[in-house]
C-alpha cells in the first residue's frame, strides 16, 4: 500500500516539475522574445506537452489507486475474517469466565463448609473437656 502512495506522490511531483519546467521556459527572455516575432503558433507545442503531462499523470494516478481499491478491499476482507475470529474467541472466553464463576463459588462454599465444621469440631470438643472438668 505505502508503495502506490509513493508512487502517486512521486507522479504528482513529476508533473509539477515537468509544468514548471514549461512555465519557466515561456517566461525566460530568448523563448519569449522568440514567440512575439515568430509568426507561427508556438502555444500550440506547450498545450500539447502540458496536455501530455497531465493525461500521463493522470493515467499512472488512475492505476496506483485501482491497486490501492484492491488493496484496501483485501484488508477489509481480513478484517471481517479477524472480526469472525474475535467473535469466536469471546464466546469462548465467556463460556470459560461462567464456568470459573460457578467452580469459585463451588470452591468458596466447600471452604466455609469445611471452617464451620472444624469450628463445630472445635467447639463440641472444648464443651466435652470444660464438661469432664466440672
Amino acid at each position: 500500500m505505502n508503495g502506490a502512495i509513493d508512487s502517486i506522490l512521486a507522479m504528482d511531483e513529476w508533473a509539477l516539475r515537468t509544468l514548471r519546467g514549461i512555465e519557466v521556459r515561456e517566461a525566460t527572455f530568448p523563448y519569449s522574445l522568440y514567440k512575439s516575432w515568430w509568426i507561427f503558433p508556438v502555444g500550440n507545442r506547450d498545450r500539447a506537452e502540458v496536455s501530455e503531462t497531465f493525461m500521463t499523470s493522470s493515467e499512472i494516478m488512475g492505476n496506483h489507486l485501482n491497486k490501492l481499491i484492491v488493496e484496501a478491499e483485501t484488508i477489509i476482507h481480513s478484517l471481517d475474517n479477524l472480526q469472525i475470529q474475535l467473535e469466536s474467541i469471546n464466546e469462548v472466553v465467556q463460556r470459560e469466565d461462567g464456568h470459573i464463576k460457578r467452580e469459585h463459588k463451588d470452591v468458596v462454599c466447600m471452604m466455609r463448609l469445611k471452617y464451620y465444621i472444624r469450628e463445630a469440631n472445635y467447639i463440641t470438643a472444648h464443651r466435652s473437656h470444660d464438661l469432664s472438668r466440672r
